[in-house]
């Protein structure tokens, strides 16, 4: 078996290096200490097509496999694994929108995705199963034109800084709307400062 790029993938994985060694690199350490997570550098990053590129291009993206996604993630990380997978992160669960969504969600959500308007947030951790999707009780039931929800979450990535939902008007019955997505302004600042820890973290190389 060939392990050899292809001349494609080289070039991705080059454009990939230059952006974050000339992009990321200059805010690493300014955006851990800070603790910011910021929309421009993933603009920025959506501009040169970097973000999301395993979407395909029927909905505006690069129609890349996630080969080439996972070429985009080791140069980002390989500069600060922090900011790079923030950048990453925000259209994560999209692989799951390109598999199962309808048509019609494909064409409203990904172009927001891939243009950087727009965050997914995924809600996965749970109390006894952690990350393990295979073990999620949480249970999603039709009924009539509406989704019974049963279920808690323990961690939602990218809540705080997500545009794009699937399951709105949550009571505490359980009861929400028919999934679809819904997409909101931007803040007034582009930075979003994180809820404050440790300040003074170790930085990865780079960082």
């Amino acid at each position: 078996m060939d392990f050899t790029l292809s001349e494609e993938q080289k070039q991705i994985q080059d454009k990939a290096y230059r952006f974050a060694v000339e992009k990321l690199a200059p805010l690493s350490r300014q955006y851990d200490r800070e603790e910011k997570f910021c929309r421009d550098v993933v603009k920025m990053a959506c501009e040169e097509g970097l973000v999301g590129c395993f979407i395909p291009k029927e909905y505006g993206g690069a129609g890349y496999g996630f080969f080439e996604h996972c070429l985009v993630t080791e140069e980002f990380c390989a500069v600060d694994p922090g900011i790079g997978r923030a950048i990453l992160s925000t259209t994560h669960g999209a692989e799951i929108i390109s598999s199962f969504g309808l048509n019609h969600q494909k064409k409203q959500i990904f172009p927001e995705l891939i243009s950087g308007k727009s965050i997914l947030a995924v809600a996965v951790s749970e109390p006894d199963g952690d990350w393990n999707v295979m073990r999620a009780a949480t249970t999603a039931t039709k009924d009539e034109d509406m989704w019974v929800i049963n279920g808690s979450k323990t961690f939602v990535l990218n809540l705080n800084s997500a545009s794009v939902e699937f399951a709105e008007d949550l009571p505490a019955a359980g009861r929400c709307k028919t999934a679809r997505a819904q997409t909101y302004d931007d803040t007034s600042s582009p930075c979003q400062r994180r809820p404050a820890s440790r300040r003074d973290k170790i930085s990865a190389p780079g960082g």
